[in-house]
């Protein structure tokens, strides 16, 4: 079974977006840069754009910062859904309540020290609300509904 990839390329001008399968763009990427070659030779070196703002980036590639941002995070427990999110795309299904604290912090543009202090009532207010699930004593994990909506925002 043949998997669908896309390539694109930018490059000053020049824009190049290619889709198929990956045999498709195995026999064709060396041709697209045979073409390029002559037109971006003596250019201007180009500043390299960060992960989170190409065109094609999933949820799975962005930071935690990003994800925030994506999630209008306005509050300790809007970061908390976020970082439980962040660490899902890392392929963690439960969370410690460490884990969760240490990945909050990873938003810097979002996370406040006295988030910290308050973790405990933010934690309560998720599981009473079904926002999150109490796996067992400090380990939380997403319910599948919350998942699939935050996945949808991150699309």
């Amino acid at each position: 079974m043949s998997t669908t990839a896309s390539f694109n390329l930018k490059i000053g001008s020049i824009d190049i977006q290619v889709s198929g399968s990956e045999e498709y763009l195995k026999e064709q990427i060396p041709i697209v840069l045979e073409y390029v070659k002559p037109h971006v030779t003596g250019m201007a070196s180009v500043p390299h754009t960060p992960a989170a703002d190409r065109p094609h980036t999933t949820h799975k590639e962005m930071g935690l910062n990003t994800i925030a941002a994506k999630l209008a995070v306005k509050s300790g427990t809007d970061l908390i859904m976020a970082a439980v999110i962040g660490l899902s795309r890392k392929g963690k299904s439960t969370s410690s309540r460490k884990e969760l604290m240490d990945e909050m912090k990873l938003a810097t543009s979002y996370y406040k020290v006295t988030y910290a202090g308050n973790m405990t009532s933010y934690l309560k207010t998720l599981v009473t609300q079904q926002r999150l699930l109490e796996q067992s004593a400090d380990n939380y994990a997403l319910p599948a509904a919350v998942l699939t909506e935050l996945d949808q925002k991150l699309s």
